[in-house]
């Protein structure tokens, strides 16, 4: 069944209140094929049958084995009231006295509906025999005619079923994919985007996705690039203090500039961890021209002499 192309609220509307009507004639039908009038009518055509059942239960009376057998078979309640004793296959089963008041004659059966169950009843000349109706309606209706409808109610619920979750599918997806967005996993995306109201859903979902991942990157980035600058100043400082004499003070600063240089390792290998392994990025350079930056960005050119001339390359 292709449903129209429909907005999310009106296609549930329309599934829900095909199901409730679908399932309204089931039951329907359901009540229509146990009517008493039913019962009575088929009683009636078939009652030479239903007689033989009748005595066949009256000449297994005494063997409760047997009788238990034959209301298995029958799905419903035996009741023997013969030569003056009681014999059941249920204990609640009401006594005949209960039932004649209201019983209709049928042939030569009787037919009575009390508290709800439908009975059958034969006289013998030992006593009497009743069997519930369900047996009864198990016995003159073909399997379809009492099953189908409740076969029918179970393919429509079950239809439905199947019916509202492909519905709701784009909400499942989405909950999978928060849970591996929020687990850091930005590369998880949904796929499958339904033509209704959902598609927003699903849609923006894969795009607040992709700016977290870019704002991450971002914040990565620009996290190992502060971290890379840090170590600039540090190693100025740390010649400069290497020029001065030795002290209390110096091995303080020494050793704060230690454990912040420690800091700044373990954050920048942080990073290259979290990022993945990548690779280094070679650059030639000119080693003069190199001293001669370092020296003056220490400021200490006229503190410090080469003893050799660095020898010109090319």
């Amino acid at each position: 069944m292709r449903l129209p192309k429909l907005g999310l609220f009106a296609r549930l509307f329309f599934l829900f209140g095909v199901t409730t009507i679908l399932l309204g004639f089931c039951m329907a039908a359901a009540k229509a094929v146990f009517t008493e009038e039913k019962i009575k009518s088929l009683m009636q055509e078939r009652h030479d049958g239903l007689l033989k059942m009748l005595v066949k239960i009256e000449n297994k009376a005494g063997d409760a084995d047997a009788l238990e057998k034959v209301a298995s078979e029958i799905k419903g309640d035996i009741l023997l009231e013969l030569d003056g004793k009681r014999q059941t296959t249920d204990p609640d089963f009401p006594t005949i006295t209960e039932l004649l008041p209201r019983a209709e004659p049928i042939g030569e059966l009787k037919f009575v509906k009390y508290r709800g169950g439908y009975y059958l009843l034969h006289q013998s000349p030992r006593g009497w025999v009743a069997v519930m109706s369900t047996p009864i309606n198990f016995a003159i209706y073909p399997w379809w005619a009492v099953y189908w409808p409740w076969l029918a109610m179970l393919v429509i619920i079950g239809t439905s079923y199947f019916m509202l979750r492909r519905l709701l599918a784009p909400v499942f997806d989405a909950v999978q994919s928060v849970k591996a967005i929020s687990q850091g996993d930005f590369g998880h995306k949904i796929h499958r985007h339904p033509k209704n109201e959902l598609s927003e859903l699903t849609l923006g979902i894969n795009k607040m996705a992709d700016e977290l991942k870019s704002i991450f990157d971002a914040k990565n980035e620009l996290l190992l690039a502060i971290s890379h600058e840090l170590r600039t100043p540090l190693a100025r400082m740390q010649i400069s203090l290497a020029m001065l004499d030795t002290s209390g003070a110096k091995e303080d600063m020494e050793r704060d500039l230690k454990q912040m240089d420690t800091l700044i390792g373990q954050l920048l290998e942080g990073e290259r961890l979290e990022a993945g392994h990548k690779s280094l990025h070679l650059k030639t350079l000119y080693l003069p021209s190199l001293i001669s930056e370092l020296l003056s960005e220490v400021e200490l050119t006229g503190r410090i002499s080469l003893l050799n001339k660095v020898p010109e390359i090319g």
